[in-house]
């Protein structure tokens, strides 16, 4: 019985630890990181697939992030998805190859 409330109260532990972790790592602290975009997930086939999976994300510059999609018909939808994120408020800038944020 007491193991039992032990293993519940320390699943529910775990839970709030990687919820603060993800909290944590959406943060702003005026310095592009790749995991800003780590929630964002792309229609892919009628899949709903995470970026990173899709797509290169890299940090050129200390204020931009590029993303640089490993089809280039996924680009719109990209751009598109990362646009309508109203928890970013980024406005990205799409050049045919490459998204920069």
């Amino acid at each position: 019985m007491l193991e039992e409330i032990i293993d519940d109260v320390q699943q529910q532990m775990e839970k709030a630890i990687e919820v603060l972790r993800r909290d944590l790592a959406g943060l702003r602290t005026g310095r592009a990181t790749a995991s800003l975009l780590d929630g964002i997930r792309i229609d892919y086939y009628g899949t709903s697939t995470p970026l990173n999976q899709l797509a290169s994300v890299s940090v050129p510059e200390p204020r931009m992030l590029t993303v640089k999609p490993y089809e280039q018909s996924l680009i719109a939808e990209i751009e598109k998805v990362i646009r309508s994120e109203p928890s970013l408020g980024l406005n990205p800038s799409n050049d045919g190859t490459l998204i920069r944020l």
